[in-house]
């Protein structure tokens, strides 16, 4: 999945999906009498309107048992980007603002097997003899990102989180070694190919009944091309060498300056386990979450 600007500091890209098309809300929405259904056609009408819609959540640090528990629309922490239809899925890629709001950015990676999300709209329902609210003339507002059990749709969950970025400063010494060596050798076989082929014209040449003035300026013609492109494998080598040398620069920069932004992208937690927070549902893990949290900042401190 590529997504724009991946690398930006503020970005925690995800792809997730926040409404299933078809089937019944699991519980009542805010809102709603009963349980919700939005038919295919309409999704197909209303699934632009999320575009560029925020994510918004409840978030508390007086009150973590609060956390991620509904929809505060005043407290926006990302953007989706592009909504869209996947099966019967209503699905989204945005990003969250991870240098903006860093507890929260990180809270939602280590908790990502937990949360889920609560569309937010306008739309027209209509109570059928199925018992529950069939929406039309949707219009989407953003989405709140919450425990997972707590959203009207069950089946709504985070299928990508970016973990870390794929960028050229996080590859291996060896892969940088490999890479170039592979590089060089593509240049060399070629260039030498070149110059065994004028070598093997050169010599043919020597041998061929031609007049003295005919063949000495057909060897003076291979001669020069022979030394065209020796400098051109000169010429070449230098450049690859000169590239290396300014790659090597861009990932010293890059390191460096994701260090001094205080936000690693693939954050270690440092031999904490957070495998088995949620075990007992999310009260007691919201709880264990923030001692986890607390305990890891206050050892760094």
């Amino acid at each position: 999945m590529s997504l724009t600007n991946d690398g930006h500091i503020n970005k925690l890209p995800f792809i997730a999906t926040f409404m299933q098309i078809g089937s019944p809300s699991n519980g009542t929405p805010c809102g709603a009498d009963y349980p919700i259904v939005l038919a295919m056609d309409e999704a197909q009408k209303c699934v632009s309107t999320m575009d560029l819609m925020a994510v918004d959540c409840v978030w508390s640090d007086w009150w973590p048992e609060d956390c991620m528990t509904g929809h505060d629309s005043r407290n926006k922490i990302g953007v989706i980007e592009k909504a869209y239809i996947e099966g019967n899925e209503m699905k989204m890629k945005g990003f969250i603002y991870a240098l903006d709001f860093p507890d929260i950015a990180y809270f939602i990676k280590n908790a990502t097997p937990a949360l889920g999300f609560s569309m937010e709209c306008i739309a027209d329902v209509e109570t059928k003899d199925d018992g529950y609210e069939h929406m039309t003339n949707v219009t989407f507002t953003g989405v709140a990102i919450l425990f997972q059990n707590l959203a009207a749709f069950k089946d709504t969950y985070i299928d990508y989180i970016a973990a870390k970025r794929k960028e050229q400063e996080e590859l291996t010494e060896q892969e940088k070694k490999e890479l170039m060596a592979s590089i060089k050798e593509m240049m060399e076989t070629t260039v030498s190919e070149k110059i065994s082929a004028l070598e093997e014209k050169l010599e043919a040449s020597k041998t061929e009944p031609k007049a003295d003035e005919a063949m000495e300026a057909e060897l003076e013609k291979v001669k020069a091309e022979k030394e065209a492109l020796e400098a051109a494998k000169k010429e070449a080598e230098e450049k690859a060498a000169a590239e290396k040398k300014e790659l090597e620069q861009k990932i010293a920069d890059l390191e460096a300056s994701r260090k001094s932004s205080g936000i690693k992208a693939n954050k270690k937690t440092d031999g904490v386990d957070y495998s088995h927070v949620w075990d007992n549902g999310y009260k007691k893990g919201v709880s264990l979450m923030f001692a986890k949290m607390k305990e890891e900042v206050e050892g760094k401190e």
